[in-house]
């Protein structure tokens, strides 16, 4: 896995939640992208009981943890599998993560799979950031108004791109994968991998999340990089 140096923009949703858009981040090797590829179709796709009837959760999704057994996910308790399923998950918590132990993984096949809008905050440590990274064809993460669900801005994925979600986030915002037109002919395939902290019997009671994912370190750059950077984010409706 190679990481690149490419600067990052934090964008400050309100004072107290921002996110970041970092480009190019992380790269792996077609025959990478392929095993993770199939390792996503071990896993059954899911449905959810909605008002009594049964619901296809619209992509196939697995959880990878060495700290939890198991994991209530939509309503659905999910069993978590080991990180040395494969060699590549243990290595982006190597290089990425600062307090995160799970590994939440979504593999779209096509345009029509897609990720409902919902915040993470279900069972999650709320003070540590939460990072996504996007494998294979763009996806449009949408960012919303958790209160009245407006749009607040689509942005483009693309194939290396991690997008964080820091500070109240959670809390005041959602965000999702939308659909998108399916091309014939072209590879659709997107692997979602998002690190979250789970919170467990060890870590509860540790109030000093913050402290490991310092932007900085993130950023693999100086301490002031935070202060540099622009706070704004267009919106997209019109």
């Amino acid at each position: 896995m190679a990481a690149s140096g490419i600067s990052v923009d934090k964008t400050c949703l309100t004072h107290k939640s921002w996110c970041v858009h970092q480009p190019e981040s992380v790269s792996v090797s077609s025959r990478v992208f392929d095993e993770l590829w199939a390792l996503g179709d071990t896993f059954p796709v899911r449905t959810l009981s909605v008002l009594g009837k049964r619901k296809r959760i619209p992509r196939r999704q697995g959880i990878f943890s060495n700290a939890l057994e198991s994991h209530l996910c939509g309503g659905v308790e999910v069993t978590c599998e080991p990180l040395h399923a494969h060699p590549f998950f243990g290595t982006l918590l190597e290089r990425w993560s600062f307090a995160h132990n799970a590994l939440f993984v979504n593999w779209y096949s096509n345009g029509k799979d897609y990720f409902d809008a919902r915040s993470e905050d279900e069972h999650a440590n709320s003070e540590t950031a939460i990072v996504c990274l996007t494998l294979g064809a763009s996806r449009t993460l949408r960012v919303r108004q958790k209160a009245g669900g407006s749009i607040v801005s689509d942005v483009t994925l693309n194939d290396g791109d991690l997008f964080v979600m820091g500070g109240s986030f959670q809390s005041e915002f959602l965000h999702e994968i939308t659909r998108k037109p399916v091309s014939v002919g072209s590879d659709c395939r997107t692997i979602g991998i998002t690190l979250r902290a789970i919170k467990t019997e060890e870590n509860a009671e540790d109030a000093d999340w913050e402290r490991f994912f310092d932007f900085a370190a993130f950023r693999g750059s100086e301490s002031d990089a935070c202060a540099r950077v622009p706070c704004s984010m267009p919106n997209s409706e019109q």
